[in-house]
């Protein structure tokens, strides 16, 4: 309880995906993808970075829009699709994307808001190189925090 006359100063954020936070009087802030001019600008930053042209028939305006209203503007969603557009039109990778996006969707429960972002690495990890493919079954997957009940140590 802060001392009579001064009200907390902080403020604390929490992010979590499942719909129940566990927190009591918690205030709801529902996160979204980027407005559209910043996608747009995360999008050219990529194919900038990956010296990747988009100045070739099929990658318009039209079908960029397209193509991040699949990723549903998500930053990770296009950082993770971007640089298959060097091999790949909008409309090509759109095509698959919707297939993978639709399978998981048929198979799992998770909601609606997470789906461009797990077609996205669904659709990134099939794209892997065969020796990236085969050590992932080595990487950990993990829900929740690493070593929580561990005190945080400085080094």
């Amino acid at each position: 309880m802060p001392p009579t006359g001064h009200l907390p100063a902080g403020r604390l954020l929490v992010t979590c995906r499942p719909a129940e936070t566990g927190l009591p009087r918690i205030k709801e802030m529902l996160l979204c993808g980027l407005a559209r001019p910043d996608s747009l600008y995360l999008l050219r930053a990529v194919l900038d970075l990956k010296g990747i042209s988009t100045d070739l028939k099929g990658y318009e305006r039209t079908e960029m829009d397209k193509l991040l209203d699949a990723l549903s503007d998500h930053p990770l969603s296009i950082e993770l699709v971007a640089p298959h557009l060097r091999q790949l039109t909008p409309a090509e990778i759109l095509c698959d994307y919707d297939k993978t996006a639709g399978a998981l969707c048929r198979r799992s429960r998770h909601e609606g808001r997470n789906k461009s972002l797990l077609a996205s690495l669904e659709f990134s990890r099939r794209r892997l190189s065969q020796p990236a493919q085969d050590v992932l079954p080595y990487l950990a997957w993990f829900e929740g925090g690493v070593f929580e009940d561990k005190p945080a140590r400085l080094y």
